[in-house]
């Protein structure tokens, strides 16, 4: 059903309205079972975000804001 949905369109315009650009791409990517992977940034002063979605929630091996896998840079 899902799968459907993805190629009428339909949910795609229901994730226009209210979703950032990022968070669109990462649902529909886990939709289509496509695993997203990420990598960890860090910048001079030891900062770090995800590459997919920019938070800092990155703990292990995923994100904790958009559960990108993080893979190596």
């Amino acid at each position: 059903m899902i799968g459907e949905l993805i190629k009428q369109g339909t949910l795609i315009k229901q994730l226009e309205i209210n979703l950032s650009e990022e968070t669109k791409e990462f649902l529909l990517e886990a939709l289509k079972g496509e695993p997203v992977t990420a990598y960890v940034i860090s910048d001079e002063d030891g900062n770090i975000k995800c590459s997919n979605c920019g938070s800092s929630e990155c703990w292990g091996n995923y994100c904790m804001n958009c559960g990108a896998k993080m893979g190596k840079e």
